[in-house]
């Protein structure tokens, strides 16, 4: 049930934190990025848009990854309308950390390093295929600041009763991650001719 329960979490990570950048990086390579920030639309449609496209694309990958478990393991999920907030408060969350970072870094080679340096921490070495208490206590304490840990948290919170106790302080780190990450994008915007 953790496993079947962290992997939400992983289709939702990669979409908005290693493709969305790399999305971003390419349209400055190839100097589309000038062109649409030159459109006469706010900035913050380019924004909501990226958001409300890399939702719908990680969609089905949340629903068939607990569908398949569910169905080869006979896992009894308990799935509450907290699965709405939880899914989207990760992908926004997900997705603004892939925004800021595509933004704020201006080579993109840099970004390609850290882009798959992110994929390559959270799949070998997040708490969210497994409990954080398996994690030496400077990598647990890490964790604990870094948003993995509580975006598969939320969600697994929303699938299951009793996996997961209290929820509310990974729904502030996630909330914070998000805020951080949209400031961090605002100044990397601003800062652009």
């Amino acid at each position: 049930t953790f496993l079947a329960t962290g992997a939400p979490t992983l289709a939702l990570i990669p979409l908005g934190m290693a493709l969305l950048p790399s999305l971003i990086a390419i349209r400055k390579l190839e100097g589309t990025y000038d062109f649409m920030w030159s459109l006469p639309v706010p900035r913050t449609a380019t924004a909501a848009s990226s958001f409300t496209i890399f939702t719908l694309l990680a969609l089905p990958g949340v629903a068939a990854s607990l569908g398949i478990a569910a169905w080869r393991y006979d896992l009894d999920l308990r799935v509450s309308l907290w699965v709405i907030p939880a899914v989207l408060l990760g992908s926004l969350m997900a997705c603004s950390v892939g925004f800021g970072l595509g933004h704020a870094i201006p080579d993109a080679g840099i970004t390609n390093v850290i882009v798959n340096l992110v994929i390559f921490v959270v799949l070998m070495f997040s708490p969210v295929s497994f409990p954080i208490e398996n994690f030496p206590g400077w990598l647990a304490a890490t964790h604990r600041v870094l948003p993995f840990w509580h975006m598969a948290n939320v969600v697994r919170d929303s699938l299951t009763d009793g996996l997961v106790h209290s929820v509310g302080w990974s729904y502030l780190v996630l909330a914070a991650w998000t805020v951080g990450t949209w400031l961090l994008a605002a100044w990397a915007i601003r800062r652009r001719r």
